[in-house]
Protein backbone atom coordinates (compact mmCIF):
# COMPACT_ATOMS: atom_id res chain seq x y z
CA UNK A 1 0.00 0.00 0.00
CA UNK A 2 1.27 3.46 -0.94
CA UNK A 3 4.23 1.84 -2.70
CA UNK A 4 6.35 3.91 -5.04
CA UNK A 5 5.68 1.39 -7.79
CA UNK A 6 1.93 1.87 -7.52
CA UNK A 7 1.47 5.20 -5.74
CA UNK A 8 -1.89 6.29 -4.49
CA UNK A 9 -1.73 9.80 -5.90
CA UNK A 10 0.21 9.32 -9.11
CA UNK A 11 -2.63 7.57 -10.94
CA UNK A 12 -4.70 10.73 -10.77
CA UNK A 13 -2.02 13.37 -11.16
CA UNK A 14 -0.89 14.69 -14.52
CA UNK A 15 2.26 16.80 -14.71
CA UNK A 16 1.28 18.86 -17.72
CA UNK A 17 3.54 21.74 -16.68
CA UNK A 18 6.73 21.21 -14.68
CA UNK A 19 9.48 23.73 -14.13
CA UNK A 20 12.37 22.62 -11.96
CA UNK A 21 16.16 22.78 -11.71
CA UNK A 22 18.02 20.32 -13.97
CA UNK A 23 18.69 17.65 -11.38
CA UNK A 24 17.88 14.25 -10.00
CA UNK A 25 17.18 15.56 -6.52
CA UNK A 26 14.15 14.04 -4.87
CA UNK A 27 11.51 15.20 -2.42
CA UNK A 28 11.86 18.42 -0.52
CA UNK A 29 15.07 19.68 -2.05
CA UNK A 30 14.03 21.18 -5.40
CA UNK A 31 11.29 23.26 -6.92
CA UNK A 32 8.63 21.97 -9.31
CA UNK A 33 5.61 23.79 -10.64
CA UNK A 34 3.00 21.11 -11.25
CA UNK A 35 -0.51 21.34 -12.50
CA UNK A 36 -2.92 18.45 -12.23
CA UNK A 37 -5.78 17.35 -14.43
CA UNK A 38 -8.10 18.96 -11.90
CA UNK A 39 -5.86 22.02 -11.50
CA UNK A 40 -5.17 23.95 -14.69
CA UNK A 41 -5.41 27.61 -13.74
CA UNK A 42 -2.93 28.26 -10.96
CA UNK A 43 0.50 26.58 -10.70
CA UNK A 44 1.50 24.84 -7.51
CA UNK A 45 5.07 24.59 -6.24
CA UNK A 46 5.83 21.03 -5.14
CA UNK A 47 9.04 19.15 -4.38
CA UNK A 48 10.44 17.00 -7.15
CA UNK A 49 9.28 13.38 -7.11
CA UNK A 50 10.99 10.38 -8.78
CA UNK A 51 7.73 9.53 -10.53
CA UNK A 52 7.62 12.97 -12.17
CA UNK A 53 10.97 13.70 -13.91
CA UNK A 54 12.11 17.33 -13.98
CA UNK A 55 12.34 19.42 -17.14
CA UNK A 56 12.89 23.06 -18.09
CA UNK A 57 15.28 24.50 -15.46
CA UNK A 58 14.21 27.85 -14.07
CA UNK A 59 16.62 28.44 -11.21
CA UNK A 60 20.21 28.37 -12.53
CA UNK A 61 22.73 27.30 -9.91
CA UNK A 62 20.34 25.00 -8.07
CA UNK A 63 21.03 21.98 -10.27
CA UNK A 64 22.25 18.97 -8.31
CA UNK A 65 25.28 16.94 -9.38
CA UNK A 66 24.33 13.89 -7.32
CA UNK A 67 21.14 12.57 -5.83
CA UNK A 68 20.57 12.56 -2.06
CA UNK A 69 18.56 9.68 -0.57
CA UNK A 70 14.98 9.54 -1.90
CA UNK A 71 12.03 10.74 0.11
CA UNK A 72 9.88 7.77 -0.84
CA UNK A 73 8.81 4.63 0.99
CA UNK A 74 8.67 6.67 4.17
CA UNK A 75 7.34 4.96 7.29
CA UNK A 76 5.78 7.82 9.23
CA UNK A 77 3.34 7.15 12.05
CA UNK A 78 1.65 10.50 12.66
CA UNK A 79 1.85 13.34 10.15
CA UNK A 80 0.67 16.85 10.96
CA UNK A 81 -0.14 19.28 8.14
CA UNK A 82 -0.53 23.02 8.30
CA UNK A 83 -0.16 26.16 6.17
CA UNK A 84 2.02 29.19 6.77
CA UNK A 85 1.43 32.50 5.01
CA UNK A 86 3.99 34.56 3.06
CA UNK A 87 3.38 36.80 0.07
CA UNK A 88 5.11 37.53 -3.24
CA UNK A 89 5.49 41.04 -4.64
CA UNK A 90 2.89 42.57 -2.34
CA UNK A 91 -0.05 41.53 -0.20
CA UNK A 92 -3.16 40.36 -2.00
CA UNK A 93 -5.23 43.45 -1.24
CA UNK A 94 -2.51 45.70 -2.70
CA UNK A 95 -2.37 43.97 -6.08
CA UNK A 96 -3.38 45.98 -9.12
CA UNK A 97 -6.70 44.88 -10.55
CA UNK A 98 -5.05 43.36 -13.63
CA UNK A 99 -2.69 41.33 -11.42
CA UNK A 100 -5.28 39.81 -9.08
CA UNK A 101 -5.70 36.77 -11.33
CA UNK A 102 -1.93 36.13 -11.47
CA UNK A 103 -1.39 33.05 -9.24
CA UNK A 104 2.34 33.80 -8.77
CA UNK A 105 1.75 37.15 -7.02
CA UNK A 106 0.11 38.23 -3.79
CA UNK A 107 -0.71 35.94 -0.87
CA UNK A 108 0.83 32.47 -1.01
CA UNK A 109 0.71 29.57 1.42
CA UNK A 110 3.41 27.08 2.31
CA UNK A 111 1.76 23.73 3.07
CA UNK A 112 3.97 21.57 5.29
CA UNK A 113 3.66 17.85 6.11
CA UNK A 114 5.55 17.31 9.37
CA UNK A 115 6.14 13.96 11.09
CA UNK A 116 5.52 14.07 14.82
CA UNK A 117 8.06 11.36 15.75
CA UNK A 118 11.03 12.10 13.49
CA UNK A 119 10.42 15.86 13.09
CA UNK A 120 10.88 15.30 9.35
CA UNK A 121 9.43 17.67 6.76
CA UNK A 122 8.15 14.91 4.49
CA UNK A 123 6.90 17.20 1.74
CA UNK A 124 5.54 20.68 1.13
CA UNK A 125 3.66 22.75 -1.43
CA UNK A 126 3.52 26.47 -2.19
CA UNK A 127 0.50 28.07 -3.79
CA UNK A 128 -2.80 29.77 -3.17
CA UNK A 129 -4.97 28.54 -0.30
CA UNK A 130 -7.34 26.61 -2.53
CA UNK A 131 -8.78 23.13 -2.82
CA UNK A 132 -6.66 22.47 -5.92
CA UNK A 133 -3.35 23.19 -4.18
CA UNK A 134 -4.52 21.24 -1.11
CA UNK A 135 -5.32 18.22 -3.30
CA UNK A 136 -1.97 18.37 -5.07
CA UNK A 137 -0.25 18.56 -1.68
CA UNK A 138 -2.07 15.47 -0.38
CA UNK A 139 -1.50 13.48 -3.57
CA UNK A 140 2.22 14.19 -3.26
CA UNK A 141 2.22 13.11 0.41
CA UNK A 142 0.38 9.88 -0.45
CA UNK A 143 3.02 9.09 -3.09
CA UNK A 144 5.78 9.20 -0.49
CA UNK A 145 4.58 7.12 2.46
CA UNK A 146 4.13 3.36 2.79
CA UNK A 147 2.90 3.24 6.37
CA UNK A 148 -0.21 1.10 6.73
CA UNK A 149 -3.05 3.32 7.96
CA UNK A 150 -0.94 6.32 9.08
CA UNK A 151 -2.46 9.04 11.24
CA UNK A 152 -2.93 12.54 9.85
CA UNK A 153 -3.92 15.68 11.74
CA UNK A 154 -4.78 19.01 10.15
CA UNK A 155 -6.47 22.26 11.06
CA UNK A 156 -10.05 23.03 10.08
CA UNK A 157 -9.34 24.22 6.53
CA UNK A 158 -12.43 23.03 4.66
CA UNK A 159 -10.53 21.71 1.63
CA UNK A 160 -8.67 19.06 3.64
CA UNK A 161 -11.35 16.31 4.05
CA UNK A 162 -11.90 15.81 0.31
CA UNK A 163 -8.21 16.36 -0.46
CA UNK A 164 -7.31 13.56 1.98
CA UNK A 165 -10.12 11.27 0.85
CA UNK A 166 -9.12 11.30 -2.83
CA UNK A 167 -5.56 9.87 -2.55
CA UNK A 168 -5.84 7.96 0.74
CA UNK A 169 -9.40 6.63 0.69
CA UNK A 170 -10.21 4.98 4.02
CA UNK A 171 -6.65 3.76 4.56
CA UNK A 172 -5.76 6.58 6.94
CA UNK A 173 -6.65 7.73 10.43
CA UNK A 174 -7.52 11.34 9.81
CA UNK A 175 -8.82 14.02 12.16
CA UNK A 176 -9.15 17.80 12.29
CA UNK A 177 -8.64 20.15 15.20
CA UNK A 178 -10.57 23.43 15.06
CA UNK A 179 -9.31 26.11 17.43
CA UNK A 180 -11.27 29.14 18.58
CA UNK A 181 -9.48 32.35 19.51
CA UNK A 182 -10.57 35.38 21.50
CA UNK A 183 -9.68 38.95 20.66
CA UNK A 184 -6.06 39.70 21.65
CA UNK A 185 -5.48 41.61 24.86
CA UNK A 186 -2.46 43.38 23.39
CA UNK A 187 -3.55 46.31 21.18
CA UNK A 188 -2.49 46.38 17.56
CA UNK A 189 -2.90 44.27 14.47
CA UNK A 190 -0.31 41.65 15.41
CA UNK A 191 -1.27 41.12 19.03
CA UNK A 192 -1.24 37.35 19.77
CA UNK A 193 -4.79 35.97 20.15
CA UNK A 194 -5.77 33.74 23.06
CA UNK A 195 -7.07 30.24 22.31
CA UNK A 196 -10.30 29.68 24.24
CA UNK A 197 -11.53 26.35 22.86
CA UNK A 198 -10.55 23.44 20.60
CA UNK A 199 -12.82 20.96 18.86
CA UNK A 200 -11.45 17.66 17.57
CA UNK A 201 -13.29 15.95 14.74
CA UNK A 202 -12.80 12.32 13.80
CA UNK A 203 -13.03 12.26 10.00
CA UNK A 204 -11.74 8.84 8.92
CA UNK A 205 -10.50 5.71 10.67
CA UNK A 206 -10.10 7.12 14.18
CA UNK A 207 -12.62 4.95 16.03
CA UNK A 208 -9.93 2.99 17.86
CA UNK A 209 -7.61 5.97 18.43
CA UNK A 210 -7.88 8.49 21.24
CA UNK A 211 -9.26 11.66 19.66
CA UNK A 212 -6.97 13.73 21.85
CA UNK A 213 -4.09 12.50 19.68
CA UNK A 214 -5.48 14.77 16.95
CA UNK A 215 -2.94 17.54 17.24
CA UNK A 216 -1.14 20.14 15.13
CA UNK A 217 1.13 21.53 17.85
CA UNK A 218 4.32 20.10 16.36
CA UNK A 219 3.80 21.49 12.88
CA UNK A 220 2.72 24.85 14.32
CA UNK A 221 5.93 24.99 16.33
CA UNK A 222 7.78 24.19 13.12
CA UNK A 223 6.06 27.20 11.53
CA UNK A 224 7.79 29.37 14.12
CA UNK A 225 11.13 27.83 13.19
CA UNK A 226 10.46 28.56 9.52
CA UNK A 227 9.66 32.21 10.23
CA UNK A 228 12.89 32.55 12.20
CA UNK A 229 15.15 30.78 9.70
CA UNK A 230 13.68 32.09 6.41
CA UNK A 231 13.61 35.87 6.39
CA UNK A 232 11.10 35.84 3.55
CA UNK A 233 8.49 34.68 6.07
CA UNK A 234 9.24 37.36 8.67
CA UNK A 235 6.43 39.83 9.22
CA UNK A 236 6.72 43.63 8.98
CA UNK A 237 9.95 43.63 6.97
CA UNK A 238 11.08 44.40 3.43
CA UNK A 239 12.46 40.85 3.06
CA UNK A 240 9.42 39.46 1.25
CA UNK A 241 9.94 37.57 -2.02
CA UNK A 242 9.67 39.48 -5.26
CA UNK A 243 9.22 36.35 -7.40
CA UNK A 244 7.64 32.97 -6.71
CA UNK A 245 10.80 31.28 -8.01
CA UNK A 246 12.82 33.04 -5.30
CA UNK A 247 10.40 31.95 -2.57
CA UNK A 248 10.46 28.37 -3.83
CA UNK A 249 14.26 28.30 -3.98
CA UNK A 250 14.55 29.68 -0.44
CA UNK A 251 12.14 27.07 0.91
CA UNK A 252 13.90 24.25 -0.95
CA UNK A 253 17.32 25.20 0.46
CA UNK A 254 15.94 25.57 3.97
CA UNK A 255 14.13 22.21 3.92
CA UNK A 256 17.22 20.39 2.65
CA UNK A 257 19.33 21.99 5.38
CA UNK A 258 16.72 21.29 8.06
CA UNK A 259 16.26 17.63 7.13
CA UNK A 260 19.90 16.69 6.49
CA UNK A 261 22.19 19.13 8.31
CA UNK A 262 20.47 20.56 11.38
CA UNK A 263 20.67 18.40 14.50
CA UNK A 264 17.30 18.56 16.21
CA UNK A 265 17.49 19.60 19.86
CA UNK A 266 15.23 16.86 21.20
CA UNK A 267 16.34 14.07 18.85
CA UNK A 268 20.12 14.76 19.02
CA UNK A 269 20.24 13.69 15.37
CA UNK A 270 18.88 15.11 12.13
CA UNK A 271 15.29 14.38 11.06
CA UNK A 272 16.59 12.48 8.02
CA UNK A 273 18.58 10.21 10.31
CA UNK A 274 15.59 9.67 12.57
CA UNK A 275 13.52 8.67 9.54
CA UNK A 276 16.20 6.24 8.33
CA UNK A 277 16.94 8.21 5.14
CA UNK A 278 20.63 8.76 5.90
CA UNK A 279 23.07 7.46 8.51
CA UNK A 280 25.03 10.63 9.32
CA UNK A 281 24.76 14.35 9.79
CA UNK A 282 25.43 16.14 6.54
CA UNK A 283 27.98 18.93 6.63
CA UNK A 284 27.24 22.06 4.65
CA UNK A 285 30.13 21.19 2.33
CA UNK A 286 28.47 17.88 1.60
CA UNK A 287 25.14 19.54 0.96
CA UNK A 288 26.66 22.24 -1.26
CA UNK A 289 28.81 19.71 -3.11
CA UNK A 290 25.61 18.01 -4.25
CA UNK A 291 24.33 21.24 -5.78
Amino acid sequence: MFNVGTPVGAARMRDSMIYTPNSDLVCSQVIAFRSCAFYQRAPCVLPWHPLHPPVSPTVPGLAWKQSPPPFCNLKLRHIQADEIWPYVGCKQHNLARAMVVNPTLGDQYLYVAFDQDTQLIATYAIGKRSKEVTQAFMYDLADRIITEAPQLSTDGWQAYPNAVKNPFGDEIAYGQIIKEFAEPIQPGRYGPPVMVAAERRQITGLTDIDKFTICTSYVERNNLTIRHFIKRFARLTLAFSKKLDNLAAGVALYVSYYNFCRVHGSLRITPAMAAGITDHVWELDELLAAI
